[in-house]
């Protein structure tokens, strides 16, 4: 039965967090988080729990959070698992906390490397891509833009040569549904893209046109780990902005249960 949902929230950037008071509002990808909680919440049953601040200037890194059976964690941005590693300048902030290394373990199953400038499947997922016929050529280990938008830049074949990307005008996304985050814990739910407003649109998409999916994957209890493309926005001007967060045409690319 459905528990609470809790959003696991990062935050902006340091220099947007300057000054001797902690800015706790200062998160990452709340319009994501906004759609996928309404589809959780009025799709799929499950109740309004917390927002727990994933702060990189946590007080409490051992911090132990009463989590409940049929709880659910919702991560809607990008897990910083190799940011400092790939030296990226727009990098995510992580917190050092050990409940923040549970969830970077179980995202660590589906990815070798997770950057802002490139993302790298695991073994695992490529081998059972390959097994199922996908085309994870150019998928498995690719870098995206990181100004203008979050396109494809490049993808590298299995030793590692480097070619430009055919299709630099998509964006990959990924959907990942973990049962238990670890031993009798919580369901782990990640929805993210490589950048903010293609996250946005990511989240607006599942929540309006695949919550069947969400409610799936949250109620049989799968492993499973989704990613799909799709056309990245164009640069948008103040006299042409949308009223409304817009979703997208996402292609499926891979479903993969584990």
């Amino acid at each position: 039965m459905p528990g609470r949902l809790h959003w696991f929230a990062f935050y902006a950037p340091k220099e947007e967090l300057r000054g001797k008071r902690p800015q706790l509002h200062k998160t990452r990808d709340g319009a994501a988080f906004a759609q996928l909680a309404g589809a959780l919440c009025g799709h799929c049953g499950f109740k309004v729990g917390d927002i727990i601040l994933n702060h990189p200037e946590a007080a409490n890194r051992d911090f132990d959070y009463p989590f409940e059976k049929g709880d659910l964690l919702l991560v809607t941005t990008r897990p910083p698992l190799d940011d400092s590693e790939e030296g990226d300048a727009r990098r995510v902030e992580k917190s050092g906390t050990a409940l923040e290394g549970k969830i970077f373990g179980v995202f660590r199953k589906y990815f070798k490397t997770c950057s802002r400038s490139r993302i790298e499947l695991s073994d695992g997922i490529a081998r059972r891509m390959t097994e199922l016929g996908l085309p994870w050529r150019e998928r498995a280990n690719v870098a995206f833009r990181m100004n203008a938008g979050a396109g494809y830049s490049g993808c590298a074949d299995t030793v590692g040569q480097w070619t430009p990307h055919p299709r630099a005008d998509l964006t990959a996304a990924y959907l990942i549904y973990c049962t238990d985050t670890w031993a009798e814990g919580p369901a782990l739910l990640g929805a993210f893209a490589m950048g903010g407003t293609e996250t946005m649109m990511w989240g607006a998409t599942l929540a309006r046109r695949y919550s069947s999916v969400l409610q799936e994957l949250t109620s049989t209890g799968r492993n499973t780990f989704i990613m799909v493309e799709f056309g990245t926005p164009t640069m948008l001007q103040p006299d042409i902005l949308p009223a409304v967060a817009p979703d997208c045409d996402a292609l499926a690319i891979a479903r993969i249960e584990l």
